[in-house]
């Protein structure tokens, strides 16, 4: 049997497209005949419904597969589910099994039949009532997460980039630091905006100045933000920052307000502090990525260093327990967070994952902390293939 692996999801969301690499690298592994095909889920309906008809007119070029052929399609997130919307009346036959994953809850999923949905993943913090509880027991086939699937690179790999990362001689893996990821502005599950505003952003920083204090005011602060960190004006919701510059021009223009008035306050304090822009360069039809994540979560783990991110990030709250204990990964309540970020944050806290800041900016640790063992891809990845093999080889 063949498998056309279809990957439908926002090439633009960084969090969507985490989700979908990281099941594509983990099934290719165990897929033991298989294309792949990408379609990106911001193109229109026509779009979207041409190149799902061009990828099953597509003739094998090995007869046995020809009459062999399933699709498995994966696609992720509000856009996702959008495009699915849009193309469920395209799949006419049996021959697909369809998977959607979920960083929170959305009204789609009662949709489910009409989706063709045979997969939903989805926190389980998120089905936090008897109504969205009922709505998911029917699907064939759930995948209830800690939070969701994503790219977590080894330790191997995450060295790789430490070593060539272009600023590694700034710093002693001798030593520790006070790692400070930014929020970004985020919608919840009616797609209304969340906005990481000033004020959350001196809350943050006062928390930073309290831990920097008890060092002995001797660590070193590390900044990264994110592609969606002061991504919108709170006053009126339209789009002011994308992070974006163009090859030649100062990599400053691609910096946000809100990063800006941050690293201020650790300037006007005197704490030292190194900041490193999220950006994307433009250079033609290129948009070239630049995150120092990786390298900067490698110096956190290699130095044991104190790691503070943003509870908005479902994403993170799943993957930096993978690498660090749960008294170094310090979860940040912002203003961007929705009720479903703050409910998948409280069951890591409570499973023991990672540690928080309360309301007055003490740092709560877990009763039991306890060492993420197996990310969230791994499971929903074997979920996914005994899903499909049960469909299809039965």
């Amino acid at each position: 049997m063949l498998t056309k692996l279809i990957l439908l999801y926002s090439f633009s969301q960084a969090g969507d497209a985490a989700h979908i690499q990281s099941l594509e690298k983990e099934l290719s592994s165990k897929l033991e005949n298989k294309e792949i095909y990408s379609i990106n889920a911001n193109e229109s309906k026509m779009k979207i419904i041409k190149e799902l008809k061009d990828i099953v007119n597509r003739k094998e070029s090995n007869i046995k597969f020809q009459k062999e052929t399933k699709y498995l399609l994966l696609t992720a997130g509000e856009k996702g589910g959008e495009a699915l919307e849009a193309i469920s009346d395209e799949l006419l036959d049996n021959n697909y099994y369809i998977y959607w994953g979920m960083h929170q809850y959305s009204a789609k999923i009662k949709d489910y039949k009409k989706l063709k949905l045979d997969h939903l993943q989805i926190p389980e913090a998120s089905l936090n009532n008897i109504e969205k509880i009922e709505s998911v027991k029917d699907i064939p086939n759930v995948s209830k997460t800690i939070t969701v699937p994503n790219i977590n690179p080894t330790i191997k790999e995450l060295q790789n980039s430490y070593d060539k990362w272009n600023y590694n001689k700034q710093f002693d893996l001798k030593k520790n630091y006070i790692t400070v990821l930014l929020p970004g502005d985020a919608p919840d599950s009616n797609n209304r905006i969340h906005f990481f505003s000033k004020e959350s952003a001196y809350n943050l920083f006062r928390n930073v100045q309290n831990i920097w204090k008890k060092s002995n005011s001797k660590k070193t602060v590390i900044v990264q933000n994110g592609p969606r960190t002061g991504k919108y004006d709170p006053k009126t919701g339209a789009v002011i920052c994308l992070h974006e510059y163009k090859t030649g021009e100062s990599r400053k223009n691609a910096v946000d307000k809100v990063s800006e008035y941050f690293v201020s306050l650790l300037n006007k304090n005197k704490i030292p502090f190194v900041f490193f822009n999220f950006s994307f360069e433009i250079n033609g039809k290129q948009r070239i990525k630049h995150s120092s994540f990786d390298p900067i979560l490698f110096l956190s783990y290699k130095t044991k260093s104190i790691f503070i991110f943003p509870g908005e990030s479902v994403s993170l709250i799943g993957q930096l327990p993978f690498y660090l204990n749960p008294e170094n990964v310090i979860a940040f309540y912002s203003s961007s967070m929705n009720e479903e970020h703050k409910l998948t944050l409280e069951a890591a806290y409570k499973n023991g994952y990672l540690s928080k800041f309360n309301a007055k900016g003490e740092i709560e640790y877990p009763e039991k902390p306890t060492k993420l063992l197996m990310d969230d891809t791994t499971k929903v990845a074997n979920d996914i293939l005994r899903g499909y093999n049960r469909k299809f080889r039965n």
